[in-house]
């Protein structure tokens, strides 16, 4: 590089007489081969000027015009991006690239990066450009910023790519999101790590969270999840793809007319789903038991309910066995998926069916399949026709038998029973023996009277001794009823 050199005169050198010129032959001439004291480089010579005719806008003319930054190609201003990304632990954000008009073949593409915290004010913002027959990049970089940089700037960034990729890698691969969690991260924020958290510079993945492994897992959803753009769409695509696979799918739009004897309401919206395994797990444990459950604000769509049809396997665990998204909750809806699900498969016959969010029970007829008697374990009551002249019914039998913890024992010291003398004799007419205390040998005979203060008592303890006749039935015993006067 060639250099302009600029000399010094010496200053500690005896200064000559002021009185008289220097004549003197013996004047030594300036030693210009000494070492100089600064040079000033020629920038010139670096890169040559442009010519006079090069285009505005062209390599050579932004060369020479504050486009300082100089890349072979594409990737080593991708690499030197990524570097001072990592150096300064600042983010870029690719703004726009301005279109180029069809008649300027100066340049083919502009492209601007900004610092992500620009909505702060910071003005760093880097310009990179490329032209056509060369792969060489210019960049006109403007480094300043109106923030810190370093570790203090790390919680305003993002993962980086890489980082990003590594994490949908594992959760493609089937990792529990904690263990990707603790893959990335490499558990430094752990005591034994505390070292290397003092002596090395933080890293941006060492501050992942799990709601950054969560949105990369919603995205991964996405792509097997939602068929299509619209949720119309793409709930159709579902049912036609579960109908290819063999699962049975029945679907009801709102805007279609209910099924003939379906008495669904014609705006209603109904989708039954049941897997293949679902269908077998029922054929197996569907005659056992089967319980409904619904679910609701599943969706961000109003009156829209789940239920789940649930069965018992073997160990007493609950198992899903069918589903259904509906937009009307009637029972007549309910009624529906029922005999949806038994007319797929015709050859189970659920003798109960169970209500948890009621606590009601449907219990089917042995004697006659086609009639259903409901079963309420918080009234106590049946509706077949034992129930109700306190003889034994089978119904709340199998009930209290298959689901001892739904029932709960009504305790015989609640009864206000208190034994009295009858002094007025007997209200129905019969007579009424009296004590005579000078027989000896006979016995007191009292009769018992309920003290009752109000009549939503008397409904009470008729309620009660009505859960004892039917006790008394079911175990056998012989107990003798209480009249009451």
């Amino acid at each position: 590089m060639a250099a302009f050199s600029f000399h010094l005169p010496d200053f500690d050198a005896p200064p000559n007489d002021a009185t008289q010129p220097n004549t003197s032959s013996d004047a030594s001439p300036p030693n210009f081969d000494a070492e100089p004291l600064f040079t000033i480089p020629d920038y010139d010579t670096a890169v040559p000027p442009a010519p006079a005719d090069a285009a505005i806008g062209s390599f050579e003319y932004d060369l020479q015009h504050n486009y300082h930054l100089r890349w072979a190609s594409w990737d080593a201003m991708r690499a030197w991006m990524k570097a001072e990304q990592h150096d300064k632990s600042i983010e870029f954000l690719r703004k726009e690239s301005p279109p180029r008009h069809s008649s300027n073949t100066a340049w083919d593409t502009t492209t601007v990066y900004i610092c992500a915290r620009q909505a702060d004010g910071c003005p760093c913002r880097l310009t990179v450009k490329t032209y056509p027959g060369t792969a060489e990049v210019l960049g006109f970089y403007k480094a300043q910023h109106s923030h810190a940089t370093g570790d203090e700037n790390l919680k305003y960034t993002r993962l980086d790519a890489e980082t990003r990729a590594e994490i949908e890698k594992l959760l493609r691969q089937g990792m529990d999101p904690k263990k990707v969690l603790d893959q990335i991260t490499k558990k430094m924020y752990r005591e034994g790590n505390l070292d290397d958290l003092r002596s090395k510079r933080a890293d941006r993945r060492h501050f992942a969270t799990r709601a950054d492994i969560r949105r990369i897992q919603k995205m991964i959803e996405e792509e097997t999840i939602r068929l299509a753009s619209g949720d119309g769409a793409s709930v159709l695509a579902w049912v036609q793809k579960l109908r290819d696979e063999g699962h049975f799918v029945f679907l009801k739009r709102s805007d279609e007319p209910p099924p003939p004897g379906s008495n669904l309401d014609p705006d209603s919206f109904v989708l039954i789903i049941q897997t293949k395994y679902q269908r077998e797990c029922w054929h197996n444990y569907g005659s056992r038991f089967a319980g409904i459950d619904g679910t609701h604000n599943t969706t961000h769509y109003e009156n829209m309910t789940l239920f789940t049809l649930l069965l018992r396997d073997n160990w007493g665990h609950g198992m899903p066995a069918a589903w259904m998204i509906f937009s009307n909750g009637q029972e007549v809806t309910i009624d529906h998926f029922l005999a949806t699900i038994l007319a797929e498969s015709p050859t189970i016959k659920s003798d109960i069916e169970y209500d948890p969010d009621t606590r009601k029970f449907r219990v089917r007829s042995q004697s006659d399949p086609a009639i259903v008697y409901n079963v309420d374990l918080d009234a106590y009551d049946c509706t077949c026709l034992s129930f109700p002249l306190i003889r034994f019914c089978k119904h709340m039998c199998a009930v209290q038998h298959h689901f001892p913890e739904e029932f709960s024992s009504i305790p015989v010291a609640s009864l206000k029973i208190t034994p009295e003398p009858d002094a007025e004799g007997d209200s129905n007419g019969e007579e009424s023996s009296e004590s005579e205390s000078e027989s000896g040998g006979d016995t007191e005979i009292a009769r018992t009277r309920i003290d009752l203060q109000t009549v939503d008592d008397l409904a009470q303890q008729l309620e009660s001794l009505a859960s004892l006749a039917v006790r008394d039935h079911q175990f056998g015993l012989q107990r003798s009823f209480v009249a009451l006067s």
